[in-house]
């Protein structure tokens, strides 16, 4: 079965489980820390919850180096082997449950099968097919929607300086919901973000890898934002374009992280093409958040692959661990911005 769910609906959801014990959901949706807060918020909702309850009767199982194990599925058997310490209910969170081992999932589905009647089982997950049929079939699936109402006030509150942050703040739900609640903090980073349009390859490399600010949201932004300068001055002076891409391989090498740094550039280029979809197919510009970039992707004639490069994209950004040559994936990610952004192509064919 599946649902709809938006922010306001967690009293409801949290009265169904209430009225179907031993129940089991799974939240999908496409920001991990924004499911993790409806799940929350859902579970606040029982009428028993209080702060002793939320130490005794819930666990909150999630990736520990980057996968959920079967000892964790082992500590959710131990924890519902008991009754609840206060109230009717225990609750079992499970975020990134997609993360699971195959072991750990056929493992848990034993659990799904036979859960106690007491026990109230919370999953949330980006991608709701990477679960065993078998564990699919056995929960109530709600579709959450990402809270683009939000996005709005980010423009009410930092107004021109807002076509910085939408793009980022439609990505990362950590980042949206800091800076709806500290507009203050950002001031000197949108001061620093409007001179980045000046800076070269290499200063644009170096705030990919060191952004330059003690502080994650901050960190998250520069990156960003580097990112998109990057693509877009290789799409410009495309000439350069396997000089620069040979300073990348280098740097993502010697960061130890090159797979994620592959996965951010898969969500930006993403981002940048849907944008110029929306640009080529619709006139449905409130959908656009890469709003900085505006005036370089209107009258941009793409290429027949422009969907097909989209899907690549967002199969790339959302892969858990490298199963491909890292340097062929960064190179295909950045040309596929590239190739439909190049400078004056259409007047070259």
């Amino acid at each position: 079965m599946n649902s709809e769910l938006d922010v306001f609906s967690s009293k409801v959801l949290s009265t169904f489980l209430i009225s179907h014990p031993g129940m089991a959901v799974m939240l999908v949706g496409a920001s991990s820390m924004y499911l993790r807060d409806i799940a929350h918020s859902v579970i606040a909702e029982d009428p028993d919850w209080s702060s002793r309850k939320s130490t005794s009767d819930l666990l909150h199982i999630e990736p520990d180096g980057g996968n959920i194990g079967i000892d964790r599925i082992a500590e959710a058997r131990a924890f519902f082997n008991h009754r609840p310490a206060y109230g009717d209910r225990k609750y079992l969170l499970m975020t990134e449950s997609e993360q699971m081992t195959a072991e750990a999932a056929n493992s848990f589905l034993k659990i799904l099968e036979e859960p106690p009647s007491f026990g109230q089982i919370i999953m949330t997950c980006t991608t709701a097919d990477k679960h065993l049929p078998t564990i699919r079939s056995r929960v109530i699936t709600f579709n959450v929607s990402y809270p683009v109402d939000k996005l709005g006030k980010i423009k009410e509150l930092y107004r021109r300086r807002s076509r910085h942050l939408l793009a980022v703040c439609s990505e990362d739900y950590t980042v949206l919901k800091s800076l709806l609640v500290n507009t203050e903090s950002v001031k000197d980073l949108l001061e620093y973000v409007e001179t980045m349009d000046d800076m070269n390859f290499d200063a644009l490399i170096e705030r990919v890898f060191n952004p330059g600010f003690d502080d994650e949201v901050k960190d998250k932004l520069i990156k960003r934002k580097a990112i998109v300068l990057l693509l877009k001055s290789i799409s410009e002076q495309n000439t350069r374009l396997f000089t620069i891409l040979s300073r990348l391989d280098i740097r993502m090498k010697k960061s130890g992280q090159y797979f994620d740094y592959l996965r951010e550039f898969a969500s930006v280029s993403r981002s940048i093409l849907r944008d110029l979809l929306v640009l080529n197919t619709t006139c449905e510009w409130r959908e656009l958040v890469n709003t900085d970039l505006l005036e370089w992707l209107s009258g941009r004639e793409t290429l027949d692959s422009l969907e097909a490069d989209i899907l690549w994209c967002d199969k790339i950004a959302g892969m858990n661990r490298a199963v491909l040559n890292n340097r062929l994936v960064l190179h295909r990610v950045v040309n596929s911005v590239v190739k439909h952004m190049e400078k004056n192509r259409t007047n070259r064919r």
